[in-house]
């Protein structure tokens, strides 16, 4: 049969100052991982908002000028 074994103040104290090391790290790796949610759903955004204007704003253009050649060529 095994006996539980004492732990000394000094190994407990090391048990208490692991554990709160562990947990700031969690805490840092957390907050990394949603600052890294947060940049990568900006960097998202931009990319679409790029990808739906510039394609618009060609369409808008080439409209433009196909509009105005033509009243160029009726009169």
């Amino acid at each position: 049969m095994s006996k539980k074994r004492r732990q000394s103040p000094k190994e407990k104290e090391a048990k208490i100052e692991a554990a709160k090391k562990r947990e700031a790290a969690a805490k840092r790796a957390q907050a990394k991982r949603e600052r890294t949610k947060k940049v990568v759903t900006v960097v998202v955004c931009v990319i679409l908002v790029l990808g739906l204007s510039i394609p618009t704003m060609a369409l808008t253009v080439c409209s433009a000028t196909n509009k105005q050649a033509n009243q160029e060529q009726s009169q």
